[in-house]
């Protein structure tokens, strides 16, 4: 009799695990989701005044909150569904599967480069060489962003 009590409280103990986790899941994401558009709307406003557009560092952070809208418009509604409700688009088919962990894979990542790229463009801008202060320019800012996009896809190939 003591080990099938055992295992009820066993289980009774899983059971509100669970529980507790999917609660912690929902709201987490939920808080996620408002804090993440309240500070990435916040810098698409402060990186979109007259003084900051010709500045090709703020158009890096720029870029940044705008791949962050894909992570809190895309990749955090699904993983809430997927995790916080057992809804799961991933279930579908192999080729879906495939398709949005790429996806998601890709656009989590990016923020992180542009970011990176901000950092680079930071050293070069305050570089004494002239030659290094004049590749922190627009039209090197164009070229990396597409560079950065275009190479980030490529190392998540592999995914698919």
């Amino acid at each position: 009799m003591s080990s099938s009590n055992t295992t009820n409280d066993l289980a009774s103990a899983v059971s509100n695990v669970t529980q507790k986790t999917v609660m912690f899941t929902r709201y987490w994401c939920m808080t996620m989701f408002i804090l993440g558009l309240i500070g990435h709307s916040l810098n698409v406003c402060i990186f979109t005044r007259p003084a900051l557009r010709l500045n090709p560092c703020a158009r890096y952070f720029m870029a940044s909150a705008i791949a962050g809208y894909g992570v809190i418009f895309g990749v955090l509604p699904v993983r809430l569904l997927q995790f916080g409700y057992s809804r799961s688009l991933f279930l579908s088919s192999v080729t879906m599967c495939k398709m949005l962990t790429f996806l998601f894979s890709w656009v989590r990542i990016l923020p992180c480069w542009f970011i990176g790229l901000a950092s680079i463009d930071r050293f070069l801008c305050s570089s004494p060489s002239m030659r290094l202060r004049g590749w922190s320019s627009i039209r090197v800012f164009k070229y990396l962003i597409t560079l950065a996009i275009l190479f980030t896809g490529l190392t998540q190939m592999p995914i698919l």
